[in-house]
């Protein structure tokens, strides 16, 4: 797909399906996430580009709200019999709350479902970023809703939690780090934490992460002799490339290579 009046996306493949249908209708499971507030019908889109690590992290909201612009549907649903708070996406706790919330208008669904789960609109980026781009309706006085009393249905959930230090047992040096990295890195260490792995990764020492453009660590030396030291991300291994002392997973984000590679260092399955 051509889009000559992009500022990020200029070129993008898609699935040929979407050129054909009369009808695209966006379904979203109402949840926290770490790099936005919910993940919800406009957030959505993320998933139907196939290259979209070759875009910085920084980058995404815009390349989303350029695609929703051209591919706007026509109906947007919440699949909100059971939704998804704490850390989300990929360690959420199910909380029942048995609606569906649907409409003509991306933005002004997510702004909605937004406020029933107890968040405020300023917050949500992917959606702000689609109405700035000239899709929907961001401001939620504006936004007309049908159906039942949205009040009687507001609870305020449990937000993704973004800190790392102090949280898990492993050292950090932390750079600035974008949303992929963080996201994936968050969602491998949670992971550890619900499996019950950190005794398994800490009985051979304290493992050392470093992460982000610039990541400098001061005990570098210190560290490396407390256990393995994990170097995530092509930004941040620039500043270790000469060190043969610490074990690399590379890409930009690595994705699913930073929880494989930390348990297969660890001979954990």
């Amino acid at each position: 797909m051509g889009n000559k009046n992009g500022k990020v996306l200029r070129n993008v493949l898609l699935p040929q399906i979407l050129t054909k249908v009369d009808v695209i209708i966006s379904l979203a499971k109402a949840k926290t996430h770490v790099i936005d507030a919910i993940t919800g019908c406009v957030k959505n889109w993320v998933g139907i580009l196939p290259q979209r690590l070759e875009f910085h992290q920084k980058q995404i909201y815009q390349v989303v709200a350029e695609f929703v612009y051209n591919f706007t549907p026509s109906l947007s649903v919440f699949h909100a019999l059971v939704i998804g708070e704490g850390e989300g996406p990929n360690h959420v706790i199910p909380q029942k709350r048995g609606l569906i919330v649907a409409g003509d208008d991306p933005v002004a669904t997510d702004v909605i479902m937004a406020d029933l789960m107890g968040i405020d609109s300023d917050e949500l980026l992917f959606p702000r970023a689609a109405w700035m781009q000239g899709t929907g309706n961001f401001l939620k006085e504006r936004i007309e809703v049908k159906g039942e009393n949205i009040e009687s249905f507001r609870r305020r959930v449990f937000r993704a939690n973004p800190l790392l230090y102090n949280r898990y047992p492993c050292n950090f040096a932390i750079g600035a780090i974008c949303e992929g990295c963080l996201f994936w890195l968050l969602g491998a260490l949670e992971g550890f934490t619900r499996l019950n792995l950190w005794a398994d990764i800490t009985a051979k020492g304290t493992p050392t992460i470093a992460v982000g453009y610039n990541a400098y660590d001061s005990y570098f030396n210190e560290h490396l002799h407390q256990g393995t030291y994990f170097i995530v991300g092509d930004c941040t291994i620039a500043n270790w490339k000469h060190s043969g002392k610490v074990i690399k997973i590379p890409g930009c984000c690595p994705g699913e290579a930073i929880r494989s590679v930390i348990l297969s260092e660890y001979e954990i399955n």
